[in-house]
């Protein structure tokens, strides 16, 4: 659809022609007023904003980011890290030990004889 099917009546489109690097199409870019202008107009036909996009032909999720000002949330705290401490193999010999790229699970009673009875299938 061209620009100017999508431009409201008033409307200014101050704005630049890029080439989208994933289509190679030619893409306008439009300022504040251009989206306030469309959000006016979309509340005053009282339909939803993705049957709006539909009807002119914008792109919903443009639409969306420049009219509800939504952005990715910053990222507010440092990543927490869990500290492992290596401990001794404990000598009961009912134990099993499972090592696979660098993480070890050791394993008692029923769920040790699970799991190597299920491993010993594998193997089979």
């Amino acid at each position: 659809m061209s620009d100017e099917a999508t431009k409201p009546a008033g409307a200014g489109s101050k704005g630049g022609v890029r080439i989208d690097w994933r289509t190679g199409k030619p893409m306008v870019s439009h300022d504040d007023a251009f989206w306030q202008e469309h959000e006016r107009r979309r509340i005053e036909q009282g339909i939803s904003v993705s049957q709006y996009c539909a009807a002119t032909g914008l792109a919903l999720t443009t639409y969306r980011l420049r009219v509800g000002g939504k952005k990715r949330p910053a990222q507010t705290a440092a990543p927490a890290f869990v500290a492992i401490t290596k401990q001794a193999a404990p000598a009961d010999p009912g134990m099993v030990e499972v090592v696979v790229q660098g993480m070890t699970m050791r394993l008692g009673g029923a769920a040790a004889e699970r799991v190597l009875s299920r491993v010993l299938e594998r193997l089979a």
